[in-house]
């Protein structure tokens, strides 16, 4: 879907290649039989350190803490390009509110802790943590870009 976003956005044609995850693609970069691929920086960390992959620029609205040199892809022109990869807590509709509040709480807690804030941060993960209406805000905007791409560049499913 971030391929398909630079695409639209830089009005570049490249090829689309599937994949089943992110490991059999890393294996394919690496080895030269494709050229670029998006990626978590979780994923591809392991592969950046060894020097076998080049971080280009970081698809998120922000620079990444791990490689705060690496610049943004708006940053280097693609005004308002961001395809973050990111993790929500969601649970069945009905869960009492109290549930929400003590789960939430927890949460906060959690990712406020110096320990776990420095242990995601090394992992090239960026703990955010919002609440359940920034978290439906946010997700709302996310179905309505990714829609938007969807319909734009026809895309349908396998």
């Amino acid at each position: 879907m971030a391929g398909e976003l630079l695409k639209s956005m830089a009005r570049v044609e490249i090829t689309h290649v599937p994949y089943k995850g992110d490991g059999p693609a890393l294996v394919d970069l690496m080895g030269g039989a494709i050229q670029l691929m998006f990626t978590s920086v979780s994923a591809g960390l392991p592969h950046i350190r060894s020097g076998k992959i080049r971080l280009i620029a970081s698809a998120g609205e922000r620079r990444t803490p791990l490689f705060p040199d690496v610049r943004t892809m708006s940053e280097d022109g693609l005004s308002g390009f961001s395809a973050d990869s990111w993790v929500g807590l969601f649970g069945p509709a009905g869960v009492p509110s109290r549930a929400i509040e003590t789960v939430h709480g927890t949460l906060t807690r959690t990712l406020a802790d110096e320990g776990v804030r420095q242990r995601l941060l090394a992992q090239g993960i960026t703990p955010v943590g919002s609440g359940p209406a920034e978290l439906a805000a946010w997700v709302k905007r996310e179905f309505e870009k990714w829609g938007t791409v969807i319909r734009e560049r026809n895309l349908k499913g396998a």
